[in-house]
């Protein structure tokens, strides 16, 4: 059930490399020229060891039960389908956050060696607790100060609701053809197509209420 595969940030001088080589699941971020600049554990295949195993250096190594979060309900992912990328610039660092089946699981920016997984119960060589206190991290995952803008997306689950989603999300590698399952096709007559015009009256009806108010400029 080996797989990987790569998320491109918005202003493509980065990536984030996922790995799963059917023992452990990891996250890498990659300067332009490939080079790993940081790192991060996700997940353990089938129980986690007592210690870390030093019996082979050339493989990622499996995040040990001390440092695991044995209580978190978790079902490791299938393929890179499950996986989606969100950038986010925050104080002068890009951070990346890697979402498993919509949830949160790991953050991780350039230069930072371990990043913050959600299933890590404590600081480890290969990955940090992912904090719920006031840390750039914490900052990070809470405020969801993205770089990719945020759209309205169709979700076609029969009642034609609306909902708001990061453009990386919705479109970038696989998560376009998970969201637009009928791209290439003639959509079935139960879909509604909205015009441009619909969306743009949602968001000028939201400013108009002040949910943006924060954000002028002062």
């Amino acid at each position: 059930m080996a797989f990987d595969g790569t998320f491109s940030s918005e202003r493509g001088d980065c990536d984030v490399w996922i790995e799963d080589d059917d023992r452990v699941g990891y996250a890498y971020v990659l300067d332009a020229e490939g080079k790993i600049r940081g790192d991060v554990w996700l997940y353990n295949r089938g129980p986690a060891p007592h210690a870390f195993d030093e019996s082979d250096k050339t493989a990622a190594p499996r995040n040990p039960a001390p440092y695991v979060d044995g209580a978190a309900r978790f079902a490791p992912p299938n393929s890179m389908d499950d996986f989606s990328v969100d950038w986010m610039q925050q104080g002068g660092t890009l951070f990346a956050r890697v979402f498993i089946r919509g949830k949160l699981a790991a953050i991780l920016a350039n230069g930072t060696k371990p990043g913050w997984s959600a299933l890590a119960k404590r600081d480890s060589p290969v990955a940090k607790a992912l904090p719920t206190q006031s840390t750039p991290a914490a900052e990070t995952a809470a405020a969801g100060r993205s770089t990719s803008p945020v759209e309205l997306h169709d979700s076609w689950d029969g009642k034609n609701a609306l909902v708001e989603i990061t453009r990386n999300n919705h479109r970038r590698g696989s998560n376009f053809k998970k969201h637009h399952p009928w791209a290439g096709q003639e959509p079935p007559r139960t879909i509604l197509r909205r015009p441009r015009s619909v969306f743009r009256r949602i968001w000028e009806q939201d400013w108009d209420k002040g949910r943006f108010d924060h954000l002028k400029e002062r």
